[in-house]
């Protein structure tokens, strides 16, 4: 198999594990092969009292050896302090964070690392408190020698669908534990949320998504489906786990964003739910202090004007109509909004006005 083919597999199983946590020791079972590792584990630290706790984990450490560390010598490994200095996302090994040599001195290395043939670990943050640090890591032998490029870089493919996929699961954990917590919690949101089994059947929909099932929006109920989305839906999964983020234009004839969140592989039940769906309005209202986007971007007023119109209104030609100027002077304009923004396509203008907009 191909890298390519490797990493969709891999994501499928991470995205599995959002909903079935039993699925996590396969899954990073696979992500220690794929990133060139012999055991991984996503567990917690605390800075301050020095503990620590492990929740899922593939084999190659025994569980009386991780045990040990937890129980010991998690208080004397010198990497704890400074993983929580990490940002979260940043990924660091060993050597990133102290001296290999003061390491290879340490009581850690010497009485729990080095008699396991454990050389060095290469470790991203995955999110993080006042005290207290989630950790996504994986260990290298002595056979594989210490953290290189190439683990870093398989590692940077990972890590983002690990982090997401962990934040998932405590979504859909609280679900369990507090269904009409989480209820409350998706009536607030503006956009219309709904939660989707693996063909497409809704299992949840939030108050705006009721809302927007009775009108005459871009989606619809059919026999207690989701209709209206179907290409959408045929796009999203493991081959684009960061989810669609696209204009759409409703039976209304007023445009709407739609963005589709996979929660899990293709094999997963029906009563599960597999896919999430955000909908809402492109018609965003203006960001209570439009000068925060602008002096996040550096843009200069014209082109504050130019990304506000683009996000309210859409395309090039109604936008010159709207500002009153010509086609091209918007073309220009637009071109430095990208430029500044790191954006390629107008949806994502839309995409980042709502970010400042809020839920």
């Amino acid at each position: 198999m191909s890298e390519a083919d490797d990493l969709s597999a891999l994501l499928e199983l991470i995205y599995d594990s959002a909903v079935d946590p039993g699925r996590w020791t396969v899954a990073l079972g696979a992500a220690s092969h794929f990133v060139g590792g012999i055991a991984a584990g996503i567990y917690i630290k605390d800075a301050a009292g020095r503990t620590g706790e492990l929740r899922y984990q593939a084999d190659g450490i025994s569980d009386r050896d991780i045990a040990r560390y937890f129980d010991e010598y998690v208080k004397v490994d010198p990497t704890t302090i400074r993983h929580y200095f990490l940002s979260v996302g940043e990924m660091a090994s060993t050597t990133d964070l102290i001296p290999y040599e003061e390491f290879a001195e340490s009581r850690f290395y010497r009485e729990w690392a080095a008699p396991l043939g454990l050389v060095d670990h290469l470790s991203a943050l995955l999110d993080k408190d006042q005290t207290s640090i989630s950790l996504f890591g994986i260990f290298r032998d002595r056979a594989r020698g210490l953290v290189d490029d190439e683990m870093k870089r398989r590692m940077r493919l990972v890590v983002p669908h690990v982090r997401r996929s962990v934040m998932i699961g405590g979504l859909l954990e609280r679900r369990t534990v507090a269904r009409d917590a989480l209820a409350r919690t998706l009536d607030a949101l503006r956009a219309a949320v709904f939660l989707l089994d693996a063909k497409g059947g809704i299992r949840h929909a939030n108050v705006a998504g009721l809302a927007m099932l009775g009108g005459d929006g871009p989606v619809r109920e059919v026999n207690g489906h989701l209709a209206g989305l179907e290409s959408e839906l045929h796009r999203s999964g493991p081959d684009r786990p960061e989810g669609i983020f696209e204009p759409l234009t409703g039976r209304d004839g007023k445009p709407y964003l739609v963005q589709v969140l996979p929660l899990g592989g293709p094999n997963r039940l029906a009563g599960d739910a597999a896919v999430a769906v955000f909908v809402q309005p492109t018609s965003l209202p203006v960001p209570a202090a439009p000068e925060a986007i602008a002096k996040a971007y550096r843009l200069t007023p014209t082109e504050l004007r130019t990304l506000l119109a683009v996000a309210e209104i859409g395309g090039v030609a109604q936008v010159a109509e709207a500002l009153g100027i010509a086609e091209t002077t918007v073309k220009f304009h637009l071109r430095g909004v990208f430029a500044k923004t790191g954006s390629t396509r107008q949806s994502d203008l839309v995409k980042l006005v709502a970010g400042f907009s809020g839920p």
